[in-house]
């Protein structure tokens, strides 16, 4: 398991520099040609997609756990079609939703956006929602990938969505139209990462061309089995830990809004090596779950992912402030305390992988739902009380709260009970 783990670690260490110096520039030209206000309100839209991870009503769980465990290739083919076919109703319902917020109500109103003109703002929120809509089927394809053991060519071909993403927002720039459509090249670039890693899964699964409909055979239920608890997870994890610019735009200042989109910009390509790696654990444990080796590949997870978490907190908490200033040409001020609290949050959320990919059972995910509950219960009210008081740090340290009490804490609990009674 820890080779997998490495495998997806090295590729993901490969395109990083990629995907690092296209945030950055994307970054610096959204703040050089719109100012530093309005690229808080485009942050804020470009990443819409983070409060919807549950579009994929929890079937991504079921996919992967499916493609992992099935011996056989026309079983998990089906699977992955199925849920594929499946997913194509929540998409039509997003983007009828994001029709409704040009004719029935303003996007801007809802969001509490500000700094660019409102009727360019809704229709660019709206086809930013269509285009995320559009990708939510594709997420088939690298849940696939995860459970055929190949997550390290799905991190690779997450690159995509940045150069598309910094190559959009070059030519809107350059062409000088309306900044507000900025907001469209990440959810472009997470489309056609989308169709490249279906069409990957589906070279290695051997579709037919032409008898695809044929293959929609596997049962629903079987994949809904693991779907109602995932869903609730899927619904919880961004109202605890991808609200915070809603939150911020709300209770804080538009200072507040501009450093934490800066802060997150440059969190994110960080947290996402780690992701890649613990993406690899999944499906190792799906295979190896009640084997005598699982206990020993827990602790080996802790301690690599540990240490991960540990250098990159440290990393991002020293150098985000002087980056921050570069890179927005100390137009945003990245404050120490909110660096620091990033940074901590990055050791918290990479010790929460281990139990996050070892609890994907039916029974685990349902520990996990109840645990992401107690996770919005402690962050979500914390994160408003602070943010009044600490503006631009307070969603990462209630953040951090709410993962260590909510999640980890009681997740080792259950784990190390688990394991005393096999030991028993």
């Amino acid at each position: 398991m820890i080779q997998l783990i490495f495998k997806s670690l090295l590729a993901r260490g490969l395109t990083l520099p990629v995907t690092l110096v296209c945030g950055l520039l994307t970054t610096s030209l959204i703040i050089g040609y719109s100012g530093s206000v309005a690229y808080g309100t485009i942050a804020l839209v470009a990443t819409l997609f983070s409060l919807l991870p549950f579009s994929d009503l929890g079937l991504g769980a079921g996919v992967v756990n499916a493609v992992a465990t099935e011996k056989v290739q026309a079983v998990q083919r089906s699977a992955v079609l199925t849920a594929g076919f499946v997913l194509c109703l929540p998409a039509t319902i997003l983007i009828l939703l994001a029709g409704a917020g040009t004719h029935l109500f303003s996007w801007t109103g809802v969001l509490g956006l500000s700094g660019l003109p409102q009727a360019q703002l809704d229709l660019a929120t709206a086809l930013a929602l269509v285009l995320f809509a559009l990708s939510v089927p594709l997420g088939v394809g690298q849940r696939a990938l995860m459970g055929l053991n190949q997550n390290h060519k799905a991190v690779t071909l997450s690159v995509t969505t940045s150069i598309v993403a910094l190559v959009f927002t070059l030519f809107w720039t350059i062409g000088e139209l309306p900044p507000a459509w900025l907001v469209v090249g990440q959810p472009l670039g997470m489309l056609l990462t989308g169709l490249a890693c279906t069409y990957q899964a589906l070279q290695a699964l051997r579709v037919p061309k032409s008898s695809v409909l044929g293959e929609l055979r596997y049962p629903i239920g079987k994949l809904f089995a693991q779907a109602a608890p995932m869903l609730l997870i899927m619904i919880g994890l961004p109202i605890a830990l991808q609200s915070h610019r809603l939150q911020l735009a709300h209770l804080g200042t538009v200072e507040d809004l501009s450093e934490y989109s800066l802060a997150m910009q440059l969190y994110l390509p960080v947290w996402s090596v780690i992701v890649a790696g613990a993406g690899a654990m999944w499906s190792q444990f799906a295979n190896n779950r009640g084997s005598d080796v699982i206990g020993k590949s827990l602790g080996h997870a802790f301690v690599a992912f540990g240490i991960i978490g540990g250098a990159s907190g440290l990393a991002f908490g020293t150098l985000v402030p002087p980056a921050a200033s570069i890179l927005s040409g100390g137009s945003i001020v990245v404050h120490p305390m909110t660096a620091m609290a990033g940074g901590f949050f990055l050791l918290i959320q990479a010790i929460q992988q281990v139990p996050g990919m070892y609890f994907t059972t039916r029974a685990g995910l349902w520990l996990q739902a109840r645990c992401t509950f107690l996770l919005c219960v402690i962050a979500v009210p914390l994160s408003i009380y602070l943010i009044p008081i600490f503006g631009a740090s307070a969603p990462f340290w209630a953040s951090c709260a709410g993962v260590a009490l909510g999640q980890i804490a009681p997740e080792l609990v259950v784990m190390r009970k688990e394991h005393k009674g096999k030991k028993a």
